[in-house]
């Protein structure tokens, strides 16, 4: 796959600087059709009404039958981050640790391990963790005075 048929997101730091980021589905493609042979191995580490988190193996079956791992990453989402984890959050877990462990064998943007779903959710989460904090540190000092 040529450099024009990635499929990349331009996304903007908080410093002003503007990159691209491929996408997990992007580099998946780009790795089976360099290694048709080789697998992805999803487990699911944990998951219950609050959190999941993902472990992802890739590599190939040898002659003895034995799984090589090349690549490990691993990932976790909270459901309440957003409203798309409220009913996707393992989905969203499986695709960040398969973005990661992809980017760890060279399927990636040049600038950074993650991916353009996680850099984008990285971004909604912080944005909500800042929305949220001036009232929790609120209630945190309320709760000291009474004390």
């Amino acid at each position: 796959m040529s450099e024009e048929q990635k499929e990349t997101v331009a996304i903007t730091n908080e410093r002003g600087q503007t990159r691209q980021y491929e996408t997990v589905a992007s580099r998946l493609r780009r790795f089976r059709t360099d290694h048709p042979e080789w697998s992805v191995i999803t487990t699911v580490q944990y998951l219950d009404d609050e959190v999941a988190r993902v472990e992802v193996d890739i590599g190939w079956i040898g002659e003895d039958h034995h799984f090589n791992v090349l690549a490990r990453a691993h990932a976790e989402e909270y459901r309440a981050a957003s409203e798309i984890n409220q009913t996707s959050a393992l989905e969203n877990c499986e695709t960040s640790a398969l973005g990661r462990a992809l980017a760890f064998l060279g399927y990636g943007s040049a600038d950074s391990i993650a991916s353009a779903e996680e850099v984008v959710g990285a971004k909604k989460k912080g944005d909500t963790l800042g929305a949220a904090l001036p009232g929790a540190l609120i209630l945190l000092q309320n709760a000291a005075k009474v004390s």
